[in-house]
């Protein structure tokens, strides 16, 4: 209440009434949805295929240059031990 109190004061305007602002931010990544998809369904299938569950340590995980920015979420997300840069590949 006192905030919207503060606004009419201020601006003569009934807060509720105004519509939030909207703001434009450009993102630019390398990045696309698909590396992510390619990655996830690479490691998912290994250690399915591995008889492990998606919990299990990955001992090696190597990621394109491209996912470097992603990289420690990329750890987190699937439990990788060690990252390195080149063509995708998991090693349990």
């Amino acid at each position: 209440m006192l905030t919207e109190k503060i606004y009419i004061e201020i601006y003569d305007k009934d807060i509720h009434k105004e519509e939030f602002p909207t703001v434009e931010i450009e993102v630019k990544s390398e990045i696309e949805t698909n590396d992510i998809i390619e990655l996830d369904s690479l490691v998912w299938k290994t250690k399915k295929d591995n008889g492990k569950s998606l919990k299990e340590e990955i001992k090696l995980l190597v990621i394109p240059r491209k996912l470097k920015d992603i990289e420690k979420d990329l750890i987190m997300a699937h439990n990788a031990k060690e990252v390195k840069y080149g063509e995708l590949r998991v090693e349990l």
